[in-house]
């Protein structure tokens, strides 16, 4: 995730698996707020047990490549973390969060503001 360090946002979202109704709600919405995200550069991971996706429409699966990279896998519930241009978690959240809600934490941020 380091390459993305000052030049991405991450959304990261955590999930045992992709048909979790959870995660699919959380990404409909996100989907519908894609203009949003381009924005406010947002990009999205998806993590489930044994492998990742990146972006909102891929369908494309990564192995966890290193012990480092698995372990970005956290838990066995549904979590939304957050992650600013600076590599620090921003917000961390076990329930759908509104993608207005999402663009309010960001647009508050400092280097938000000077974008």
């Amino acid at each position: 995730m380091k390459e993305h360090m000052w030049s991405n946002r991450l959304l990261l979202l955590y999930s045992n698996n992709e048909q979790d109704s959870v995660l699919n709600q959380q990404m409909l919405l996100l989907r519908n707020s894609e203009e949003g995200l381009k924005d406010r550069k947002i990009l999205v991971y998806r993590f489930h047990r044994d492998h990742y996706m990146k972006g909102l429409l891929s369908k494309r699966k990564y192995d966890y490549s290193t012990e480092v990279d698995r372990q970005l896998f956290d838990g066995d519930y549904f979590q939304i973390k957050l992650i600013g241009l600076d590599g620090t978690v921003k917000q961390t959240s076990l329930e759908i969060l509104m993608p207005q809600d999402i663009f309010e934490i960001i647009d508050a941020m400092p280097l938000r503001q000077m974008e």
